[in-house]
């Protein structure tokens, strides 16, 4: 009697349990829902779109792909469609920071953009890792603020198919190139010796500002999202070394213009 007492307050609790964890994830998921969306602007894209972070990029872009930019635009960034080997392709930016670039993202996803990929610059924190190379984000640290409103996690990754294509036409362009892992923050002007040197122990090539927001909100919407980026500045000598104008990385943002196109063509929709 002593254990059917037992079993039978075993099972009920279980089902209590179960039911509470129902309807809380119920509530939960009734107070999930965004009271504020996108409202982008009336006019068709091309699903396969390259966000620039840099004004010059941008420009490059438009002007490989013959891109009409004469239409309405996203929180003051240009939208541009042409093509690229026969494919049309949307031409983005710039944007500056997380919260920027995944307004405009968040956007161009209720526009019908299914693979973005983003062309952007980054400053090294690795010797091996120089002004004028291209790093490819294989994952991305979260430390934007952005992130953490879609999902609570540490580390961003890009989507498989998009680093696979983005590795092998990198590969092809002469430029040295890394992969690995970045670190993504909010305050450039709060690059101290201190962070610097955690994310050197940590094992992170290279800091930027957008890319762990971009790859999350990918995940969090389902599109296929990756970066390639260009090595503008070096701080791992604790010294701020500079250099936006320099030829090498005039010569790997003119390279890795090419391959996020490439890619974007070669893209399996």
């Amino acid at each position: 009697m002593a254990r059917r007492l037992i079993l039978f307050l075993v099972i009920a609790a279980v089902l209590v349990s179960h039911f509470t964890l129902t309807a809380s994830s119920s509530q939960a998921g009734k107070g999930d829902r965004a009271i504020v969306y996108p409202v982008p602007p009336n006019r068709q894209i091309a699903p396969r779109v390259i966000l620039a972070f840099s004004p010059l990029d941008v420009d490059l872009l438009c002007n490989l792909t013959n891109a009409d930019r004469s239409g309405e635009g996203i929180w003051d960034c240009s939208i541009g469609v042409g093509s690229w080997k026969g494919m049309s392709v949307t031409v983005v930016g710039p944007v500056v920071g997380a919260p920027y670039a995944v307004m405009v993202i968040e956007n161009l996803i209720a526009m019908n953009a299914r693979m973005i990929l983003t062309l952007g610059w980054c400053g090294s924190l690795n010797s091996r890792v120089r002004i004028g190379h291209l790093m490819v984000p294989a994952s991305a640290m979260v430390g934007d603020g952005t992130s953490r409103y879609y999902r609570h996690k540490s580390k961003s990754t890009p989507d498989p198919v998009l680093l696979e294509l983005l590795k092998a036409r990198t590969a092809l362009t002469g430029i040295p190139w890394h992969e690995g892992k970045i670190r993504s923050v909010d305050a450039i002007y709060r690059e101290t010796v201190n962070y610097v040197r955690r994310y050197q122990g940590l094992g992170e090539l290279a800091i930027e500002m957008e890319t762990a927001a971009l790859f999350t909100v990918g995940k969090y919407r389902g599109v296929a999202m990756a970066s390639l980026l260009a090595v503008s500045d070096e701080l791992f000598t604790l010294v701020w070394n500079r250099g936006w104008d320099s030829p090498e990385l005039k010569a790997a943002r003119e390279a890795g213009a090419q391959v996020v196109l490439d890619v974007a063509a070669a893209w399996p929709d």
